[in-house]
């Protein structure tokens, strides 16, 4: 497949040597020919080589759009694109938010990203993602509009092989390929063919979604393909992660991308998380890659693998510590942390503690060096500003840490963490005493003491944030929790899964400890040990949500027998939820004693808005700033009622 290379630099050059009766472009030489009568000592340019040999060419790659996509990221990064003005677009795969069976809603799906794909004045060439290709429904959809996942094609002696990850393993279930009118088989009986009658390109291109390399044990399928390319040479591209790594391995460049539009944190470089495009210049010396991120340009090692390393183990360098629960009704207490340098330089930790209305805290700032290897032990103490406090409703104190190192190359590193500094109380859940129904009417609750109000919410006394409260209760049949939801802004909406709408998010773990009160793991890697499996937890909404077959793929079903009732009313809405006794017995392995229940609501102030969470305690699972706290959230079962 060959395309048309529009050359306005060049022929601006030449022009501009027409008008001056010059000689033109020498194309062996690369260099302009001068007036043969010009003579001076001094010249106004830098140079006559120029960068623009008839081998030359740029491309443009684009990046995951979907996972919690974000509105108009990806159509903006289309006019972009166009300004760049490459020979054509590469997508690296998750272009769609798939994971259904449902035909039509492919199709729809689809549709609105040609319209997207439309806008640009350039070929596109597509990339089979996890999102774009997980059933055999969306594997023979893509054989209809696209033909083969897996292909290749030669530019100006250049080839492009895009791979199918899929076939490979599918992200939800490794040990399987995709389902669908193609293997992994064909596919790498078409790759040794391709790569064998292609040896002599000078260069190679290798598009694949999933960073196949980046794990403990790639596939074989893999490391053979490694084995096809090693004689040439290569560049790899991928996406998946939602953050960019570039690293070397077997000595070329291995590339992942973060995201056009699709779902992170948006944490900046040093993360990896940021929304970009790449643009690939072709040279005879080989490609030359610059990040365009929507907000500026960065060369190809925006953020490397060791800076990668080095960030995500300063995030995990600070640890909150699990205490004894203390007293609900709280005079004084504690709360401990270890701060340990992980690096080989030397570390520079700070931390700023901030207290609240009702609680004090000593000291105000920490500050001390620590050298690589050494870990330091942190106290802080509290005391209720009035006498005692409540921990079901205190609004928490916060601390901000700042950890100062340095990168591979001698520049400054830095990452910053949030905490709440606040004593896990002696929660207790009470015996119900009497029935409860499960309609999402609270009236037969007598007190919903635990009050998210306040507690890490600077809008709630502008009244333009929501909050809640919540109360929990058991019988010899069920685990009750009930949640008064108080929002001025509601948002909901019988089209969409309850993750894209004011929503309660819910928690249970019944499991024993250290299991249980463990904190700090990532969503991805709860996914992945099975560790969600284990939970009862789940997002409601008041009206019927669509299904979500997000959640259906990665997240177990609520337990069998559990009930859940949720109801509008003027101001917000409620929900009730009722955990089988015999599930949580289960998990426990005797009658339950104590459970973690974690809750949190997701408040949208409109529809495309981005969605701010509302909690009680910091998400033990979340990889934001927030440090999560051991064991919170924590209850104890009450003494039966007599």
């Amino acid at each position: 497949m060959r395309f048309r290379l529009k050359y306005k630099s060049l022929l601006a050059v030449l022009i501009f040597g027409l008008a001056c009766q010059s000689v033109p472009v020498d194309p062996e030489k690369k260099s302009i020919s001068l007036d043969p009568d010009l003579k001076q000592s001094a010249a106004p340019w830098t140079s006559l080589d120029l960068k623009d040999a008839p081998s030359d060419f740029d491309f443009v790659v684009v990046t995951d759009r979907t996972g919690e996509h974000r509105e108009g990221v990806f159509r903006n990064a289309m006019k972009k694109v166009n300004l760049v003005q490459p020979a054509f677009v590469l997508s690296v795969g998750d272009l769609i938010e798939g994971y259904t069976e449902d035909r039509q809603e492919l199709l729809n799906q689809w549709g609105e990203l040609d319209g997207m794909v439309s806008l640009l004045d350039m070929p596109f060439f597509y990339a089979a993602g996890n999102h774009d290709m997980s059933n055999e429904v969306m594997s023979e959809l893509w054989a209809e509009r696209f033909g083969p996942s897996f292909y290749s094609f030669t530019y100006k002696d250049v080839i492009f092989v895009v791979l199918n990850s899929e076939l490979f393993g599918m992200v939800g279930d490794p040990s399987h390929p995709v389902p669908g009118p193609e293997s992994q088989a064909d596919q790498m009986e078409w790759l040794e063919k391709v790569l064998k009658e292609n040896l002599g390109r000078r260069y190679t291109f290798v598009i694949v979604h999933q960073p196949l390399w980046d794990r403990s044990r790639p596939h074989p399928d893999w490391l053979r393909v490694e084995e096809l390319l090693a004689d040439r040479p290569y560049l790899v591209l991928a996406g998946h992660m939602h953050a960019y790594t570039a690293e070397t391995r077997h000595d070329h460049r291995y590339i992942t991308m973060a995201t056009t539009g699709g779902g992170s944190g948006l944490r900046g470089i040093n993360h990896g998380e940021f929304d970009h495009v790449m643009l690939i210049s072709m040279r005879e010396e080989g490609p030359v890659i610059a990040n365009l991120l929507l907000d500026g340009i960065w060369d190809e090692n925006i953020r490397t693998l060791a800076t990668r390393e080095s960030v995500d183990a300063l995030e995990k360098a600070i640890r909150i510590e699990k205490t004894d629960p203390v007293d609900v009704w709280m005079e004084t207490g504690e709360v401990a942390f270890e701060v340990k340098n992980p690096t080989s330089a030397p570390l520079q930790f700070r931390a700023t503690l901030e207290s609240s209305d009702q609680l004090e805290l000593i000291p105000e700032v920490i500050s001390v060096g620590l050298e690589p290897g050494e870990s330091r032990r942190f106290e802080v103490s509290m005391k209720a500003a009035s006498g005692k406090v409540d921990l079901r409703k205190a609004v928490a104190p916060t601390a901000q840490f700042s950890l100062h190192g340095l990168k591979e190359d001698g520049t400054e590193l830095v990452v910053e963490r949030d905490a709440w500094i606040i004593p896990l109380g002696r929660f207790v859940v009470p015996s119900s005493g009497g029935p409860i129904s499960i309609d999402g009417d609270l009236a037969d609750w007598s007190s919903l003491p635990f009050d998210s109000a306040g507690i890490g919410n600077a809008n709630h006394e502008k009244g333009d944030e929501a909050s809640f409260r919540y109360g929990v209760a058991y019988d010899q049949e069920f685990l009750y929790i009930a949640v008064d939801i108080k929002d001025s802004t509601p948002y909901h909406s019988e089209a969409l899964v309850a993750r894209k709408q004011d929503a309660l998010r819910f928690s249970v773990d019944a499991r024993p400890d250290p299991m249980r009160s463990s904190s700090g793991q990532g969503y991805f890697e709860a996914i992945k040990d099975g560790t969600l499996q284990q939970l009862a937890t789940g997002w409601v909404s008041p009206l019927k949500a669509a299904p979500d077959p997000l959640l259906q793929r990665w997240l177990a079903p609520i337990p069998r027998g559990s009930k859940v009732a949720s109801v509008r009313h003027p101001g917000g809405y409620s929900v009730e939820l009722a955990i089988p006794s015999s599930w949580l017995d289960e998990r426990q392995g005797q009658e339950w004693q104590e459970v973690r229940i974690e809750l949190s609501v997701q408040d949208f102030q409109e529809a495309s808005s981005h969605e701010r969470s509302v909690l009680f305690r910091p998400n033990r699972f979340d990889g934001g700033r927030l440090l999560s706290i051991p064991g919170s959230a924590t209850f104890s079962r009450g003494a039966d009622a007599p």
